[in-house]
């Protein structure tokens, strides 16, 4: 299961309750009237909050690191986010340009207005290409940047799974010597129990062994004693 840190936690708090809004807002703000006197300080606004955000979700990024595929995700749709409002940022500003580029074409005068508006407008669509290129360069530079931290992941987890493996070898072979200690005790033990009991029979081999002798000499020693008597009585 993964479990964010408190520090992440409240990174994305304030990602979402703080940043998100402010720049959701402002977008809004600006799309509805690009032609208003204000709008200049707000896409600054707004691009100063986007910045605080890729910096919110970088620290996100390295925060992250061995929580899991889940976390990761949800880091992963905020930088999404962040490109998104990069996108956004930079068609309103081209919105903007081309209505302050209508303007000035318009305060030309009908002389050569028509031709100047057109070469303005020309100028302004390269700029927004331009600007869309290095928009999909950056959400490219962003993917790459999630996906090597997803990788960096994952190697961490594959890192840990080996430890774990090892710790596991190293219980086995500590297993397995023990279970050899205690066979060979049990052998020595049973080597040890065969000598007793070899000792034990030999022993009780020569006590009767030597009972016999006793009683066979016992024996002779009573028909010698019986015929030296029979002898005498003669």
């Amino acid at each position: 299961m993964s479990i964010p840190t408190p520090t992440l936690v409240r990174y994305i708090s304030e990602f979402e309750s703080a940043l998100a809004p402010q720049i959701d807002s402002l977008l809004s703000t600006i799309a509805s009237d690009p032609g208003s006197p204000s709008v200049d300080s707000s896409i600054v606004e707004v691009e100063g909050l986007i910045d605080q955000a890729e910096d919110l979700v970088r620290s996100m990024g390295i925060e992250s690191r061995g929580c899991g595929t889940d976390v990761a995700g949800n880091v992963r749709d905020c930088k999404k986010r962040c490109g998104d409002w990069r996108t956004e940022i930079s068609d309103a500003r081209s919105q903007v340009d081309r209505v302050s580029l209508l303007g000035l074409g318009e305060n030309s005068g009908p002389d050569g207005g028509d031709e100047h508006r057109a070469r303005l407008l020309a100028s302004s669509d390269a700029v927004d290409d331009q600007n869309e290129r290095l928009s999909n360069a950056r959400r490219i530079l962003a993917d790459t940047e999630m996906t090597a931290l997803e990788i960096t992941d994952e190697l961490g987890r594959n890192r840990e799974k080996i430890r774990s493996a090892h710790s596991r070898v190293h219980e086995v072979s500590g297993l397995t010597n023990t279970a050899r200690q205690v066979v060979q005790s049990m052998r020595r033990r049973e080597v040890q129990q065969k000598i007793y009991l070899y000792a034990v029979a030999l022993l009780l081999i020569g006590s009767v062994l030597y009972f016999m002798y006793y009683l066979s000499k016992g024996r002779k020693a009573g028909a010698a004693n019986s015929v030296e008597d029979a002898s005498g009585g003669r």
